[in-house]
């Protein structure tokens, strides 16, 4: 998982998107412009291969939650994580918080998906609305949520 968030910070989020992290790096947020996608083949195949035996059920997981709808002009939040021993500070709301700030400067929607129930209210105070919600085949549930910009 860590080498995965490596690859999608370093190859999308950092050059073409926005990321914040805190000064003593125990959190990230990133988001990442509609029109971003890896190119590079390396980057790819490292996607498929860490994925390994699960990627097959990622890309189907991927086709069923494309009938929730999407935006082309909102932005992805990609990730968002607090490492273990800093969580339950409100370091995650407030990372959340600074890059929310930056896409409502910019004029950007920003949209996500969650498939951990738990972090629906967390959303919701951040103004995310639920836009969809799916039943993955033999999977996890997933909520799509989307935002307009403020102000």
């Amino acid at each position: 998982m860590t080498e995965l968030q490596r690859l999608y910070l370093e190859h999308m989020a950092l050059p073409h998107g926005l990321a914040y992290v805190d000064a003593d790096r125990n959190g990230v947020v990133a988001f990442i412009p509609s029109d971003v996608s890896p190119s590079d083949e390396s980057v790819l195949a490292s996607i498929a291969e860490l994925h390994g035996d699960r990627f097959v059920r990622m890309m189907d997981a991927e086709e069923q939650m494309s009938t929730m709808g999407s935006w082309d002009d909102a932005w992805l939040l990609a990730t968002i994580g607090v490492a273990r021993g800093a969580q339950g500070r409100g370091l995650g709301g407030d990372l959340l918080a600074a890059g929310l700030a930056e896409m409502d400067r910019e004029g950007h929607a920003v949209w996500l998906d969650t498939a951990t129930r738990r972090n629906l209210p967390l959303y919701q105070r951040h103004g995310f609305s639920i836009a969809g919600h799916i039943t993955i085949d033999h999977g996890p549930e997933v909520w799509r949520m989307h935002r307009g910009p403020r102000g």
